[in-house]
């Protein structure tokens, strides 16, 4: 503003120090060229590091309530063969829990891509914070269908065994 346009009437009024005026003219205006760039720089870091720590909280959520949903999963419920039917039913809510989850897991995960894609600077770390999310994820839902098959076996013994039963009575 001010700086440039007083310059410019000492250069027009063909000032004895004209050379000196465009050197100092210059240099100041290279020097705050380059404070502009690096407070963009700066700028951009700090979007990038609130955009990780948002990540980060998103993920640190999802894994703790995959946590806590791998518990249910781990339970050897289905060994003590009371009350049957309720436990099935009970997994089988927990199954639709899984499943409407899904969509929370794919959006940290395509967040995460997104910001791998763009280059930011903390790529690797959200590069393994996804593989873990992964492998979770994967870990539960194996987890969750192994119970949910053995349920289903203990079922059908049961009712074999009720079959069997009603045989040997008859």
């Amino acid at each position: 503003g001010q700086l440039k346009e007083y310059a410019s009437k000492l250069l027009t009024d063909d000032h004895y120090e004209s050379p000196a005026i465009i050197t100092r003219r210059d240099a100041v205006f290279g020097r705050y060229s380059r404070l502009k760039q690096q407070s963009k720089q700066r700028i951009k870091k700090l979007h990038d590091s609130r955009k990780l720590q948002q990540f980060l909280q998103e993920m640190t959520e999802v894994e703790a309530w995959i946590a806590e949903k791998m518990q249910i999963a781990s339970e050897e419920s289905y060994i003590d063969m009371t009350d049957l039917q309720s436990k099935l039913q009970m997994h089988q809510a927990f199954e639709a829990e899984l499943a409407s989850n899904q969509e929370r897991v794919d959006s940290v995960q395509r967040v995460g891509m997104e910001y791998i894609d763009s280059s930011h600077y903390a790529s690797q770390q959200i590069g393994s914070c996804i593989d873990s999310l992964n492998s979770d994820w994967q870990t539960l839902l194996e987890k969750s269908g192994d119970k949910g098959q053995k349920l289903k076996q203990v079922r059908e013994l049961q009712v074999f065994e009720q079959e069997v039963k009603d045989i040997e009575e008859w």
